[in-house]
Protein backbone atom coordinates (compact mmCIF):
# COMPACT_ATOMS: atom_id res chain seq x y z
CA UNK A 1 0.00 0.00 0.00
CA UNK A 2 2.76 1.90 0.61
CA UNK A 3 3.83 1.50 -3.00
CA UNK A 4 0.45 2.49 -4.23
CA UNK A 5 0.53 5.85 -2.25
CA UNK A 6 3.30 6.88 -4.55
CA UNK A 7 1.28 6.69 -7.21
CA UNK A 8 2.31 3.13 -8.68
CA UNK A 9 -0.80 0.70 -10.11
CA UNK A 10 -0.08 -2.61 -7.65
CA UNK A 11 -1.20 -6.12 -7.16
CA UNK A 12 -1.04 -8.04 -4.08
CA UNK A 13 -1.38 -11.89 -4.69
CA UNK A 14 -1.28 -14.19 -1.63
CA UNK A 15 0.04 -17.20 -2.91
CA UNK A 16 0.21 -19.00 0.43
CA UNK A 17 -2.23 -21.44 -0.38
CA UNK A 18 -2.28 -23.69 3.07
CA UNK A 19 -2.56 -20.43 5.07
CA UNK A 20 -4.32 -17.40 3.05
CA UNK A 21 -3.79 -14.28 5.34
CA UNK A 22 -4.31 -11.56 3.04
CA UNK A 23 -8.43 -11.91 4.24
CA UNK A 24 -7.75 -11.47 7.30
CA UNK A 25 -4.95 -8.28 6.90
CA UNK A 26 -7.04 -6.45 4.08
CA UNK A 27 -10.79 -6.43 5.04
CA UNK A 28 -12.76 -4.36 1.89
CA UNK A 29 -16.27 -4.00 2.05
CA UNK A 30 -17.40 -6.36 -1.22
CA UNK A 31 -14.96 -9.35 -1.34
CA UNK A 32 -17.08 -10.73 -3.56
CA UNK A 33 -14.57 -12.39 -6.89
CA UNK A 34 -16.89 -11.86 -10.12
CA UNK A 35 -16.04 -13.37 -13.33
CA UNK A 36 -14.20 -10.74 -15.84
CA UNK A 37 -16.79 -9.26 -18.08
CA UNK A 38 -17.59 -10.85 -22.00
CA UNK A 39 -15.85 -8.74 -24.23
CA UNK A 40 -17.48 -6.21 -26.29
CA UNK A 41 -16.60 -6.08 -30.07
CA UNK A 42 -13.96 -2.63 -28.91
CA UNK A 43 -12.32 -5.26 -26.99
CA UNK A 44 -10.94 -7.30 -29.68
CA UNK A 45 -7.62 -5.77 -29.95
CA UNK A 46 -6.88 -6.16 -26.27
CA UNK A 47 -3.43 -8.41 -26.46
CA UNK A 48 -4.93 -10.47 -23.91
CA UNK A 49 -7.86 -12.74 -23.83
CA UNK A 50 -9.72 -12.22 -20.27
CA UNK A 51 -12.16 -14.45 -21.35
CA UNK A 52 -12.70 -17.11 -18.31
CA UNK A 53 -10.74 -14.79 -15.62
CA UNK A 54 -11.97 -13.57 -12.26
CA UNK A 55 -11.83 -9.82 -11.41
CA UNK A 56 -9.18 -8.92 -8.81
CA UNK A 57 -10.48 -7.13 -5.83
CA UNK A 58 -9.92 -4.05 -5.50
CA UNK A 59 -9.19 -2.12 -2.14
CA UNK A 60 -7.64 1.16 -1.46
CA UNK A 61 -6.32 1.64 -4.81
CA UNK A 62 -4.71 -1.86 -4.70
CA UNK A 63 -5.85 -4.87 -6.99
CA UNK A 64 -5.92 -8.27 -4.11
CA UNK A 65 -6.22 -12.26 -4.69
CA UNK A 66 -6.34 -14.98 -2.17
CA UNK A 67 -7.25 -18.39 -2.17
CA UNK A 68 -9.04 -17.08 1.12
CA UNK A 69 -11.36 -14.36 -0.95
CA UNK A 70 -12.19 -17.65 -3.19
CA UNK A 71 -12.23 -21.03 -2.07
CA UNK A 72 -14.40 -22.62 1.23
CA UNK A 73 -11.56 -24.87 2.14
CA UNK A 74 -9.04 -21.84 2.24
CA UNK A 75 -9.06 -22.64 6.25
CA UNK A 76 -10.08 -18.75 6.27
CA UNK A 77 -13.61 -18.39 8.18
CA UNK A 78 -16.27 -16.73 5.27
CA UNK A 79 -13.97 -17.59 2.25
CA UNK A 80 -15.86 -18.63 -0.81
CA UNK A 81 -18.95 -20.01 1.56
CA UNK A 82 -20.31 -18.65 4.62
CA UNK A 83 -19.72 -22.06 6.19
CA UNK A 84 -16.08 -22.58 5.35
CA UNK A 85 -13.87 -22.84 7.77
CA UNK A 86 -11.80 -25.86 6.73
CA UNK A 87 -8.31 -26.84 6.50
CA UNK A 88 -6.71 -26.55 3.01
CA UNK A 89 -5.16 -30.07 2.58
CA UNK A 90 -2.99 -29.61 -0.78
CA UNK A 91 0.06 -32.04 -1.71
CA UNK A 92 2.82 -30.18 -3.19
CA UNK A 93 2.12 -30.53 -6.88
CA UNK A 94 -1.50 -29.25 -6.29
CA UNK A 95 -0.25 -26.54 -4.75
CA UNK A 96 1.99 -25.16 -7.16
CA UNK A 97 -0.90 -25.64 -9.79
CA UNK A 98 -3.34 -23.61 -7.70
CA UNK A 99 -1.20 -20.52 -7.37
CA UNK A 100 -0.18 -20.73 -11.19
CA UNK A 101 -4.17 -20.52 -11.57
CA UNK A 102 -4.33 -17.65 -9.08
CA UNK A 103 -1.59 -16.14 -10.89
CA UNK A 104 -2.61 -16.72 -14.61
CA UNK A 105 -6.77 -16.54 -14.18
CA UNK A 106 -6.89 -12.89 -12.23
CA UNK A 107 -7.24 -10.57 -14.80
CA UNK A 108 -4.42 -8.13 -13.13
CA UNK A 109 -5.09 -5.23 -15.91
CA UNK A 110 -2.29 -2.83 -16.40
CA UNK A 111 0.51 -2.65 -13.18
CA UNK A 112 3.62 -1.13 -12.42
CA UNK A 113 4.41 -3.78 -9.63
CA UNK A 114 2.90 -7.30 -8.51
CA UNK A 115 3.48 -8.15 -5.25
CA UNK A 116 3.50 -11.75 -4.49
CA UNK A 117 3.16 -12.79 -0.75
CA UNK A 118 5.02 -16.15 -0.66
CA UNK A 119 5.22 -19.04 2.21
CA UNK A 120 8.46 -19.83 4.42
CA UNK A 121 10.76 -22.22 2.39
CA UNK A 122 11.73 -23.20 -1.11
CA UNK A 123 8.99 -25.99 -2.04
CA UNK A 124 6.75 -25.99 -4.95
CA UNK A 125 5.42 -23.25 -4.13
CA UNK A 126 8.38 -20.85 -4.64
CA UNK A 127 9.74 -23.08 -7.38
CA UNK A 128 5.87 -22.70 -9.41
CA UNK A 129 6.92 -19.22 -9.67
CA UNK A 130 10.35 -18.90 -10.80
CA UNK A 131 9.81 -21.06 -13.52
CA UNK A 132 6.16 -19.23 -14.36
CA UNK A 133 7.23 -15.80 -14.40
CA UNK A 134 10.36 -13.58 -14.24
CA UNK A 135 10.56 -12.33 -11.29
CA UNK A 136 12.56 -9.03 -10.83
CA UNK A 137 13.49 -9.01 -7.16
CA UNK A 138 12.49 -10.62 -3.80
CA UNK A 139 12.53 -8.94 -0.25
CA UNK A 140 13.26 -11.18 2.45
CA UNK A 141 11.19 -10.98 5.64
CA UNK A 142 11.98 -12.58 9.09
CA UNK A 143 12.19 -11.89 12.59
CA UNK A 144 15.74 -11.43 14.74
CA UNK A 145 16.25 -15.03 15.62
CA UNK A 146 19.02 -17.24 14.09
CA UNK A 147 16.08 -20.07 13.87
CA UNK A 148 14.33 -17.27 11.42
CA UNK A 149 17.03 -16.27 9.45
CA UNK A 150 18.31 -20.00 9.16
CA UNK A 151 15.01 -20.13 6.97
CA UNK A 152 15.42 -16.55 5.15
CA UNK A 153 18.63 -17.32 4.17
CA UNK A 154 17.87 -20.23 2.55
CA UNK A 155 15.02 -18.66 0.76
CA UNK A 156 17.79 -15.39 -0.13
CA UNK A 157 20.00 -18.21 -1.33
CA UNK A 158 17.49 -20.09 -3.40
CA UNK A 159 16.32 -17.03 -5.42
CA UNK A 160 20.02 -15.70 -5.76
CA UNK A 161 20.36 -18.97 -7.41
CA UNK A 162 17.70 -18.77 -9.99
CA UNK A 163 18.56 -15.27 -11.15
CA UNK A 164 16.65 -13.12 -8.40
CA UNK A 165 18.12 -9.77 -6.35
CA UNK A 166 16.81 -9.82 -2.90
CA UNK A 167 16.38 -6.11 -2.82
CA UNK A 168 16.15 -6.09 0.97
CA UNK A 169 15.85 -7.65 4.15
CA UNK A 170 13.01 -6.80 6.54
CA UNK A 171 13.48 -7.44 10.55
CA UNK A 172 10.18 -7.70 11.81
CA UNK A 173 9.29 -7.17 15.81
CA UNK A 174 13.28 -6.41 15.71
CA UNK A 175 12.83 -3.53 18.81
CA UNK A 176 10.34 -1.83 20.93
CA UNK A 177 9.92 1.25 22.38
CA UNK A 178 8.95 2.11 26.03
CA UNK A 179 6.85 5.23 27.14
CA UNK A 180 9.81 6.08 28.84
CA UNK A 181 12.15 6.24 25.90
CA UNK A 182 14.64 4.17 24.21
CA UNK A 183 14.78 1.81 22.62
CA UNK A 184 14.70 -2.40 24.21
CA UNK A 185 15.50 -5.88 21.71
CA UNK A 186 14.72 -8.82 23.95
CA UNK A 187 15.17 -10.71 20.85
CA UNK A 188 18.85 -9.00 20.19
CA UNK A 189 20.22 -6.31 18.55
CA UNK A 190 19.90 -6.38 14.63
CA UNK A 191 20.51 -9.79 13.96
CA UNK A 192 20.18 -9.42 9.72
CA UNK A 193 23.11 -7.03 10.20
CA UNK A 194 25.06 -8.97 12.26
CA UNK A 195 24.78 -11.55 9.47
CA UNK A 196 25.74 -9.22 6.66
CA UNK A 197 28.97 -9.23 9.01
CA UNK A 198 29.55 -12.45 9.74
CA UNK A 199 29.42 -13.62 5.56
CA UNK A 200 32.38 -10.95 5.20
CA UNK A 201 34.52 -13.38 7.40
CA UNK A 202 33.87 -16.95 6.39
CA UNK A 203 36.77 -19.13 4.58
CA UNK A 204 35.51 -19.46 1.34
CA UNK A 205 38.15 -22.13 1.26
CA UNK A 206 35.95 -24.28 3.77
CA UNK A 207 33.47 -26.31 2.42
CA UNK A 208 31.25 -24.56 4.90
CA UNK A 209 32.82 -21.26 4.22
CA UNK A 210 31.87 -21.74 0.15
CA UNK A 211 28.65 -22.65 1.03
CA UNK A 212 28.25 -19.78 3.81
CA UNK A 213 29.96 -16.80 1.01
CA UNK A 214 27.56 -18.50 -1.73
CA UNK A 215 24.18 -17.70 0.70
CA UNK A 216 25.70 -14.18 1.80
CA UNK A 217 26.83 -12.90 -1.77
CA UNK A 218 22.79 -12.69 -2.61
CA UNK A 219 22.29 -10.44 0.72
CA UNK A 220 21.97 -7.03 -0.39
CA UNK A 221 23.73 -4.11 1.00
CA UNK A 222 23.16 -2.78 4.87
CA UNK A 223 22.07 0.45 3.81
CA UNK A 224 18.53 -1.86 2.13
CA UNK A 225 18.11 -4.00 6.12
CA UNK A 226 14.89 -2.14 7.61
CA UNK A 227 13.76 -2.95 11.44
CA UNK A 228 10.16 -2.54 12.33
CA UNK A 229 9.10 -2.55 16.02
CA UNK A 230 6.94 -4.92 18.21
CA UNK A 231 4.00 -2.12 18.02
CA UNK A 232 0.37 -2.20 19.12
CA UNK A 233 -0.49 -0.27 16.29
CA UNK A 234 0.78 -2.33 13.59
CA UNK A 235 -0.95 -5.04 15.82
CA UNK A 236 -4.62 -2.85 15.74
CA UNK A 237 -4.02 -2.37 12.26
CA UNK A 238 -4.05 -6.14 11.49
CA UNK A 239 -6.97 -6.67 13.64
CA UNK A 240 -9.38 -4.11 12.09
CA UNK A 241 -8.22 -5.31 8.60
CA UNK A 242 -6.55 -1.71 7.21
CA UNK A 243 -2.90 -1.38 6.29
CA UNK A 244 -1.02 1.00 8.15
CA UNK A 245 -0.07 2.32 5.16
CA UNK A 246 -3.77 3.14 3.78
CA UNK A 247 -5.18 7.03 3.46
CA UNK A 248 -7.10 7.95 6.40
CA UNK A 249 -10.59 7.45 4.03
CA UNK A 250 -10.52 4.04 4.00
CA UNK A 251 -8.97 4.06 7.68
CA UNK A 252 -11.19 2.06 10.16
CA UNK A 253 -8.08 1.13 12.94
CA UNK A 254 -8.27 3.17 16.03
CA UNK A 255 -6.18 6.60 16.31
CA UNK A 256 -3.21 5.63 18.91
CA UNK A 257 -1.39 2.96 19.39
CA UNK A 258 2.13 2.74 20.72
CA UNK A 259 2.35 6.38 22.10
CA UNK A 260 -0.44 7.57 20.08
CA UNK A 261 1.83 7.68 17.04
CA UNK A 262 3.09 5.75 13.74
CA UNK A 263 5.77 7.34 13.19
CA UNK A 264 8.76 5.55 13.20
CA UNK A 265 6.87 2.28 11.35
CA UNK A 266 5.23 4.97 8.73
CA UNK A 267 8.80 6.28 8.21
CA UNK A 268 10.01 2.35 8.18
CA UNK A 269 7.67 1.76 5.58
CA UNK A 270 8.45 4.73 3.13
CA UNK A 271 11.98 4.19 3.15
CA UNK A 272 11.59 0.91 2.08
CA UNK A 273 8.96 1.28 -0.73
CA UNK A 274 11.42 3.78 -2.33
CA UNK A 275 14.48 2.02 -2.04
CA UNK A 276 12.48 -1.74 -3.57
CA UNK A 277 10.38 1.43 -6.14
CA UNK A 278 14.38 2.41 -7.29
CA UNK A 279 15.60 -0.82 -7.82
CA UNK A 280 13.11 -1.92 -9.53
CA UNK A 281 13.29 0.90 -11.88
CA UNK A 282 17.02 0.42 -11.87
CA UNK A 283 16.98 -3.27 -13.09
CA UNK A 284 13.55 -2.30 -15.77
CA UNK A 285 16.64 -0.20 -17.85
CA UNK A 286 19.42 -2.96 -17.34
CA UNK A 287 21.02 -1.23 -14.40
CA UNK A 288 22.56 -2.82 -11.32
CA UNK A 289 20.07 -2.23 -8.42
CA UNK A 290 21.64 -0.30 -5.25
CA UNK A 291 21.16 -3.13 -3.04
CA UNK A 292 23.70 -4.99 -5.11
CA UNK A 293 26.81 -5.56 -2.88
CA UNK A 294 30.04 -5.49 -4.76
CA UNK A 295 32.11 -8.76 -4.65
CA UNK A 296 35.06 -8.62 -2.12
CA UNK A 297 33.34 -5.57 -0.91
CA UNK A 298 32.92 -4.70 3.02
CA UNK A 299 29.24 -5.10 4.62
CA UNK A 300 28.16 -1.91 3.38
CA UNK A 301 29.24 -2.61 -0.13
CA UNK A 302 31.75 -0.34 -0.23
CA UNK A 303 34.80 -1.56 -1.93
CA UNK A 304 37.96 -2.21 0.50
Amino acid sequence: YQLASMGGKVGLLDVDVYGPSLPLLVKPDDVTVRRTPPSTSEDTDDEQDTAGMIEPITHAGVKLMSLGYVSPASGVPGSGHPSSGEAAVLRGPMAGRVVSQLLHNTNWGDLDVLVLDLPPGTGDVQLELCQSLQLTGAVAVSTPSNLAWADAKKGVSMFGVLGVNTLALVENMAYFVCKGGGRHYPFGKARGMTMLEEGEGNDEESSDGAAAALANHFLPKSSHVFHLPISSTVNDANEVGTPLCIDGSHNKRPATGDNGSAKEELETFAKLANAISTDLLLLQHGKSPLSQRVVGSGGDGTSQ
